[in-house]
C-alpha cells in the first residue's frame, strides 16, 4: 500500500471534537475545498449540507444555482416557474470538466410559507423567452418519458428529488420522488 499523506488525532476530548483536517475556501463564485480524482471511502458519515433558498414573487421563471443538494422555494406568486439547473452550472459548482458524464442528486422543497403553487420544469415547449433549451435538462418522469409541458407543480411541504445525469450525449433529470398533498 502506498501512502502520500496521513493524518492522525486520537485525542481523549470526551465530549469534545476532533478533527483530521479542516477546510475553509470562501469568496470565490465557486468555491471548491476538495478536487478528487478517485473513489472517497469512509466509515463515517459523509453528508453534504449547502440549501439553496430561492423566493419566487413574481410570475416567470428562475433557474436553481445548484448551491447545495437540496433546494426550498417559496413561492407567493401564481404563475411562477423554477428551471432545474443547465448542465454549465452544475459542472462548474463541482469542478467537473466538459464531457465528463456524472449524476447527482437534487431535491426541491417547497417552503412551508408557500402561498402560491409553482412548476418544476427541464427543457420544455412552452417558455421561450430568454430560456436557452440546450442548456437545460430533459425532465424525465417515473417510466423515462420526457415531460415537455409545465412540468411537476409543487406548493407549501411538496417535495420532488431528480438524478441529474449527464451521460456524455444527454442531459436528463429522472425523477426519483415526488410527493405533494
Amino acid at each position: 500500500m502506498s501512502v502520500l499523506g496521513r493524518l492522525v488525532n486520537e485525542t481523549s476530548a470526551p465530549g469534545g471534537t476532533n478533527y483530521g483536517l479542516n477546510i475553509r475556501v470562501q469568496n470565490a463564485f465557486n468555491n471548491i475545498a476538495v478536487a478528487a480524482i478517485g473513489n472517497i471511502s469512509s466509515s463515517g458519515i459523509a453528508a453534504g449540507y449547502g440549501v439553496e433558498q430561492i423566493t419566487l414573487a413574481s410570475a416567470g421563471t428562475q433557474a436553481i444555482n445548484y448551491e447545495g443538494s437540496a433546494c426550498i422555494v417559496k413561492s407567493t406568486a401564481s404563475g411562477a416557474f423554477v428551471c432545474l439547473p443547465t448542465i454549465g452550472v452544475v459542472r462548474g459548482r463541482l469542478d467537473i470538466p466538459v464531457n465528463t458524464p456524472f449524476a447527482v442528486r437534487l431535491a426541491i422543497i417547497g417552503h412551508a410559507d408557500s402561498t402560491q403553487n409553482f412548476h418544476v420544469v427541464g427543457r420544455n415547449t412552452f417558455i421561450s423567452s430568454g430560456y436557452n433549451q440546450a442548456l437545460y435538462p430533459y425532465l424525465l418522469d417515473s417510466n423515462a418519458a420526457q415531460i415537455l409541458t409545465t412540468g411537476y407543480e409543487m406548493g407549501a411541504g411538496d417535495t420532488i428529488e431528480f438524478q441529474l445525469v449527464y451521460d456524455g450525449t444527454t442531459y436528463n433529470a429522472y425523477l426519483l420522488n415526488y410527493k405533494t398533498k
